[in-house]
């Protein structure tokens, strides 16, 4: 793909990332800070938005590529970054170079990192895990020792890490990796130098913690603001939340990746989509994990307990994983605030299959060839294997009744356990590198077949240009494309769980305005795809979508919705977009009514009595007994998208209503000077301005960002002190 010069784009790189990350370089290169998004939503934080990942430093290296091609580039390297990670970790723990080859290919090549390359912030920061491990291991070494500057390494390495990966944009991840480094440190140190050495570790991972949130500052103090101001603030809808739990039946995807079809060829058939529950980490290694399980007693005792360890972690990882279909995640979900937080329980098996993968390294050194009634049963598993292979190709030839599916999935998990049985009987007495070479070939090779067509590519001009849909549309004002009609666009006819279409051309997906592609073509959506959203405006979404039909276009116009979707048709651009009259950005209204809240604001919108050209409610306890009459305003054009300048002409002043979403961290100033500016109309921004002419001015100034850039700069600054103080003291040998 790269060396074609094509992108990644299916599913999350288009309707995500790419626009994401697109319009923050560009504002970067107009010398504006990307705080704000303006595009998406009636406005949303950009920044704060943690998958966004704009503080992630791998990631500045978009802003000299062409969009789409540089996020692909950056997947590969992550993937060679996670797989030079196992081989460190392996190497560390005594494992030889063919078990650090066969644990990092079977890791890095994994289907579940693979089959989730597209979405760019989950590939990032699990790439990390076998990183985080390491560190969290050279800290439990470090804790055995009583001298404290001993620990500072240990603590730089670790903070790093951890302040990496909370800048590269999957919190989720993070949790995960955290709840099994924490943990492994903790055993690995415990077991060595007891409980003195526990609670020397426990100060370690305090400081090194402290010091990596410090450096990811900037990021995360903007993230919880946001996430306190979303509709997550609660924690995730418990139904939702549990939707992608692991199906059990894909459990035989760790022999059989196609059983279930795929949607690279188009006949995936297994429930909800095919990446989520992808587990498959190659034959070989897995044949060599249960060896590791089986035998790791004759490496030593050390290694025993290494292997209880990662079986055990395997195996609560797995079982959480499951999700709703044990009442055990559920439980957790419900009582453990962490687990409340995140969607999608089926990611556990991030760690399922980085255990499985350090078994399959500890396994490698325990293979040999066999002997005594080992070789019997190696040469009737081999013979096995050779017949599976044959009869799943005739069932792949010839019509059957089954799923088609079916055949070519056993023929291949046939092939790769015949060519399993082969090895094993030519086994060397001595492993050489050329073996190594082989080994890691065969493991290899099977995870590119597996993994070929999970990621479609299509010409880098997908995220150039302007599309059909702007010259149609583009006047100022938002787009809208009704929920329902979103859902049957994107899962019915361009993003299909079952077929990712690859003849289907993306840019008519551009076209379609499909969230949240209208920022390719610099067209305002008033809808936003993405997992964190304010929670105002989805309870303005959700108030819109069930409102009477006369309610509903009136709560269009205020949105500044000037093109609304029409019905979803079946062929391409399937949607043609309608003009509709009345919408404005921005408006001045003589009066205000006060409401308690945004649920009040709400209903009172909803009622017939609120006329939106002479009132605007505002969420204070008392309005300012003040009165003005009918006037003008007018949005001056700016490529700052954390300005908002309008320029008012009010004879008897009046209330200015700005149709952009009313967020912490924007303030008002009129002429000058700064004034009270109120959420007003449950969604939107009203400030008061005085008879005359005037200016008023938004500007977007979270202080969550300031605060959170000078924790990073301490963060940092501390950082070089700690090695500066290491290097001059560190013990000689």
């Amino acid at each position: 793909m790269l060396v074609r010069g094509e992108v990644l784009y299916w599913g999350t790189p288009l309707l995500q990332f790419v626009p994401w990350r697109r319009f923050a370089f560009e504002t970067l290169a107009r010398g504006w800070l990307p705080l704000w998004n303006p595009m998406v939503g009636m406005g949303a934080p950009l920044l704060a938005n943690h998958q966004s990942a704009l503080l992630y430093p791998p990631n500045w290296i978009l802003a000299l590529t062409a969009p789409g091609w540089g996020e692909g580039l950056l997947v590969l390297a992550h993937l060679v970054f996670a797989g030079i990670g196992m081989v460190l970790l392996l190497r560390r723990l005594d494992v030889a170079p063919l078990g650090q080859a066969v644990g990092a290919a079977a890791f890095a090549s994994c289907s579940f990192l693979v089959g989730r390359a597209g979405f760019f912030s989950l590939n990032a920061a699990a790439s990390y895990l076998p990183w985080l491990v390491l560190c969290a291991d050279v800290a439990a070494e470090a804790a055995l020792s009583g001298v404290s500057i001993r620990w500072v390494p240990a603590i730089l390495a670790l903070a790093v890490v951890v302040g990496l990966q909370a800048l590269a944009g999957h919190a989720q991840s993070m949790a995960y990796g955290l709840l099994f480094a924490v943990p492994w440190s903790a055993w690995r140190a415990a077991t060595r130098g007891g409980g003195a050495a526990a609670a020397r570790l426990a100060g370690i991972w305090l400081l090194a913690g402290l010091l990596g949130l410090a450096v990811s500052a900037a990021q995360v103090l903007p993230t919880a603001e946001y996430l306190a101001e979303s509709s997550r603030e609660g924690g995730v809808e418990e139904t939702l939340a549990l939707t992608y739990s692991f199906w059990p039946w894909r459990t035989l995807g760790v022999l059989l990746p196609g059983l279930f079809g795929h949607p690279g060829i188009g006949d995936y058939w297994g429930y909800g989509n095919y990446w989520e529950d992808a587990v498959y980490l190659g034959v070989l290694p897995a044949l060599m994990a249960v060896t590791a399980v089986v035998r790791a007693g004759r490496l030593g005792r050390s290694i025993s307990r290494m292997r209880n360890f990662l079986v055990i972690a395997a195996g609560v990882s797995f079982v959480l994983a499951l999700g709703s279909n044990t009442p055990v995640f559920p439980i957790l979900f419900r009582y453990v605030p962490l687990f409340g937080l995140f969607n999608a329980p089926t990611r556990f098996n991030l760690i399922t299959v980085f255990c499985v993968a350090l078994l399959a390294g500890i396994g490698a050194g325990l293979w040999t060839r066999p002997k005594g009634r080992a070789l019997y049963w190696t040469r009737l598993g081999t013979a096995g294997a050779g017949a599976v292979l044959v009869l799943g190709a005739a069932a792949a030839a010839a019509p059957t009744g089954l799923r088609g599916s079916f055949g070519p999935a056993f023929a291949l998990a046939g092939l790769w356990l015949l060519v399993a049985g082969a090895l094993a009987l030519l086994w060397p007495m001595r492993v050489g590198y050329k073996w190594i070479a082989l080994v890691g070939a065969i493991v290899s090779l099977d995870l590119v077949i597996a993994g070929a067509g999970l990621n479609p590519t299509a010409s880098a001009s997908i995220y150039r240009g302007p599309t059909t849909l702007a010259a149609a549309t583009g006047d100022g004002h938002r787009l809208f494309l009704d929920p329902a009609a979103e859902r049957v666009l994107k899962f019915d006819r361009t993003h299909r769980f079952d077929d990712f279409q690859s003849s289907l051309d993306p840019r008519s997906i551009r076209a379609s305005g499909l969230p949240n592609t209208p920022m390719l073509d610099d067209l305002p959506s008033a809808n936003n795809f993405d997992p964190l959203l304010p929670a105002r405006y989805v309870d303005w979404i959700s108030a819109l979508t069930t409102a009477p039909p006369e309610s509903a276009s009136r709560r269009l116009r205020l949105m500044d919705v000037g093109w609304l979707a029409g019905d979803v048709g079946v062929e391409p651009p399937w949607t043609i977009y309608e003009q509709l009259e009345g919408a404005r950005r921005v408006r001045l209204v003589p009066s205000a009514i006060a409401a308690a809240d945004s649920a009040e604001a709400m209903l009172l919108i909803g009622s017939a009595a609120f006329d939106p050209e002479t009132d605007v409610i505002l969420e204070t306890d008392t309005v300012p007994q003040r009165r003005g009459g009918v006037g003008s305003a007018s949005i001056s054009p700016s490529s700052d998208p954390n300005r908002v300048v309008v320029d008012v002409a009010a004879p008897k002043g009046g209330w200015l209503v700005l149709s952009d979403l009313w967020f912490p961290g924007w303030v008002a100033a009129v002429d000058g000077a700064e004034v009270e500016s109120f959420p007003a109309d449950a969604a939107f921004r009203g400030v008061w301005v005085p008879p005359g002419a005037s200016q008023v001015v938004w500007e977007y100034r979270p202080a969550s960002f300031r605060t959170g850039a000078v924790l990073s700069a301490a963060g940092l600054v501390a950082l070089i002190v700690l090695a500066g103080l290491w290097v001059v003291r560190r013990p000689r040998a």
